[in-house]
C-alpha cells in the first residue's frame, strides 16, 4: 500500500499537469504522445494509485515546462512527521527553485560543517551554527510570502516558508515558529490566488501544525495573549487540544495583523543576532 504521502502528492501533480493542458485547449495524448496511452497510466495517476518514475516527470516537463517542481518540491519531503531532520531540511533545499536555493546556500566555507551535518545529528551546541541567520530570514520570509501567486515560482516560495517554520522547531526557536506559523496560516489563504497551488488539500497545510497546541510559549510573546486566546478558542469550540484545527485559530486570530506581528518579530531576532558574533548577515536583496 502507498503511504498517504506518496498518494496526495501524485494526485496533486497529475491535477496539475491536467489543468496546464486544459489552458491550452488541448488533449492529453496531443502533449504528451504516448505518454497519455500507455496502460491508462493517467488514470491510475489521478487516483493516486502510481507514481510517475523520473524519466516521466522529466518528459512530461519538457513538454509542460514547470510542472515537475509541484512533484519534487520540498513541500512534500518535510510534509509527515517522520521526515523532520537536519539531513532532510539540508538536502530540501536543492530541491528549491534557484532563485531560492541560492538564498540557502551556505557559504563556502561552511560547506564542509554542511557535509559533516548530513552524516550525523546535531547536538544543542550547534543551534548558532544554522546555515542561514535569522535576520536573514525575515527578508527570505517576506520575499516568498510576495512570490505565492506567482505562477511560475509560488510553489517554491511555500516550499521556503515551510522550511523555515521546520527549522525554527529543530532549533527550539518559539519565537520564530509562532511567526513562521501565522505565516504558513497566511500562506494557505493566499495560495488560492495561484492558478494551481489552490488545488493543494488543506492536510498539507494542517500537517506542520499538530505540536503547535503544546508548545510553551516565552514571556516576550506575552503581548500577543497566545495561551489566553488558544484557552478561549478551545472552550469556545468545546474540543480538545488533539482536535484544535491550528490552521483556522492562526486564520482566525493572527494571520490579519501578520505584517505587525512579523515586524516585531524581525526587531527581536536582529537584536538577539547583534549579540550573537556567529551569525553572517546576508545581502537584502539576494533574492
Amino acid at each position: 500500500m502507498r503511504n498517504r504521502f506518496e498518494k496526495t502528492r501524485t494526485k496533486f501533480w497529475t491535477a496539475v499537469v491536467y489543468k496546464e493542458i486544459a489552458e491550452r485547449g488541448l488533449g492529453i495524448d496531443e502533449v504528451l504522445g504516448t505518454d497519455g496511452k500507455w496502460n491508462n497510466i493517467w488514470s491510475r495517476y489521478h487516483r493516486g494509485l502510481v507514481a510517475p518514475s523520473k524519466a516521466r516527470l522529466m518528459r512530461i516537463d519538457k513538454a509542460l515546462p514547470g510542472t515537475k517542481s509541484y512533484y519534487s518540491a520540498p513541500l512534500w519531503s518535510l510534509w509527515t512527521r517522520d521526515q523532520w531532520s537536519w539531513a532532510n531540511l539540508l538536502r530540501s533545499r536543492y530541491d528549491l527553485p534557484p532563485i531560492f536555493q541560492q538564498a540557502f546556500d551556505l557559504e563556502d566555507e561552511l560547506r564542509e560543517a554542511d557535509r559533516i551535518r548530513l552524516k550525523k545529528k546535531p547536538g544543542p551546541t550547534s543551534v548558532n551554527d544554522i546555515w542561514y541567520s535569522n535576520f536573514f530570514a525575515g527578508n527570505l520570509l517576506t520575499k516568498s510570502f510576495a512570490m505565492i501567486q506567482d505562477r511560475r515560482f509560488g510553489i517554491g516560495a511555500l516550499s521556503a516558508i515551510l522550511m523555515m517554520l521546520y527549522e525554527s522547531k529543530l532549533r527550539g526557536d518559539v519565537v520564530a515558529y509562532f511567526c513562521l506559523s501565522v505565516a504558513w496560516a497566511q500562506a494557505e489563504r493566499e495560495r488560492h490566488k495561484h492558478p494551481f497551488l489552490h488545488l493543494l488539500p488543506l492536510t498539507v497545510f494542517n500537517a506542520p501544525l499538530t505540536e503547535f497546541h503544546s508548545v510553551e510559549w516565552p514571556d516576550v510573546l506575552a503581548p500577543l495573549e497566545i495561551s489566553k486566546n488558544l484557552a478561549k478558542h478551545l472552550q469556545e469550540t468545546r474540543v480538545g487540544p488533539k482536535d484544535l484545527d491550528v490552521l483556522r485559530f492562526l486564520q482566525q486570530i493572527y494571520a490579519r495583523n501578520f505584517v505587525a506581528i512579523c515586524s516585531d518579530f524581525l526587531t527581536i531576532q536582529e537584536e538577539l543576532d547583534a549579540l550573537n558574533p556567529k551569525v553572517g548577515y546576508w545581502p537584502p536583496d539576494i533574492l
